[in-house]
């Protein structure tokens, strides 16, 4: 089927609902309100393949007086974007989970700060990657909010609601697990509880209803289409921030930028963040076009992905010749 996500194919997961009860009926698991647990969070984690460290991404952050009944106006909707999926060396699994807590930002951070450098990484990534934003201009003012939000994560888990989803790759020699569901173009609808869905259906703002008086547990609507959904520019940074993001958290070294309150710095590593990210896009695309040109046989959208990597390294090296 033309849905199915094909080696070689380039693919966006976003969010496009979280339902407002996924915060009102957990309230008290997530001892909102006290402890000045004021604000609302979900992240996002996701792993390919055998990839050992998942990315963590912030996709919503509110004051938990400010939560809609259904909240579709998601401040960073961006979960994934795979540029290139490979399935060259066996199959490779998605693995996505989300995370929904309330957690207090610290007496010295406000939630417009925690904005401000959120939106910065937003612009610049298009996904706001939390250990990023303590090098933004305003990063002294967020490094408590950011500790918190991913304290509560590490330590205290029990406060949490977690879900995890995992989409297999449509291929004849892979075998799917019971409760996995196949990576293609659609809207997945993700239920935090075991759901009856009779009588259940999606409408078409993304927001889940049901033609009986049967309340409807909390979820998440995600969407996958086929395609990038943010400029290719983008992407190089988005490339760059994640391992960015994986050093700092896992060496703890203040790269250039950090804790920077005049805003100078903060625009030269992100200026450096940029050109880094241009770097590492242009080597794996280099990488990744002798790999396809030595195959004997190709998909489709392998053939379509040797041309584009054919186009931008005659361009990135002015070279009209490159073959």
């Amino acid at each position: 089927p033309e849905a199915i996500i094909q080696p070689a194919e380039d693919f966006t997961i976003s969010i496009n609902t979280i339902s407002g009860n996924l915060y009102s009926q957990y309230k008290d698991n997530y001892l909102a309100g006290k402890y000045d647990n004021d604000y609302f969070v979900l992240l996002s984690r996701i792993g390919i393949g055998d990839q050992s460290e998942p990315t963590t991404k912030l996709n919503y952050l509110e004051h938990i007086n400010n939560i809609p009944t259904n909240i579709t106006d998601i401040w960073a909707e961006n979960v994934a974007i795979v540029d290139d999926y490979r399935k060259d060396d066996g199959a490779q699994r998605v693995y996505i989970s989300f995370h929904a807590f309330c957690q207090n930002l610290g007496k010295d951070t406000k939630l417009a700060d925690i904005k401000t450098a959120g939106n910065r990484i937003l612009k610049l990534t298009g996904s706001i990657f939390p250990t990023l934003m303590p090098f933004t201009a305003v990063g002294q003012a967020v490094v408590t909010g950011v500790k918190n939000i991913f304290g509560k994560l590490a330590e205290k888990a029990g406060e949490c609601k977690k879900i995890e989803f995992n989409l297999y790759p449509v291929i004849d020699t892979e075998e799917h697990i019971p409760g996995e569901a196949p990576l293609q173009e659609g809207s997945y609808i993700i239920f935090f509880e075991d759901t009856a869905i009779d009588g259940l259906y999606l409408d078409p703002s993304g927001v889940v209803r049901s033609d009986t008086s049967t309340a409807i547990p909390p979820y998440i609507v995600v969407n996958i289409k086929k395609g990038k959904r943010l400029a290719p520019g983008t992407l190089d940074v988005n490339t760059a921030s994640e391992i960015l993001s994986h050093h700092q958290k896992n060496y703890s070294y203040l790269l250039p930028g950090s804790g920077s309150e005049s805003g100078d710095s903060s625009e030269g590593f992100l200026g450096a963040l940029e050109e880094f990210g241009h770097s590492h896009r242009i080597v794996q695309s280099i990488q990744r076009y002798y790999q396809l040109k030595a195959k004997e046989t190709r998909t489709s959208p392998e053939e379509t992905k040797l041309q584009e990597l054919t186009t931008l390294i005659q361009n990135h090296f002015n070279d009209p010749n490159w073959t």
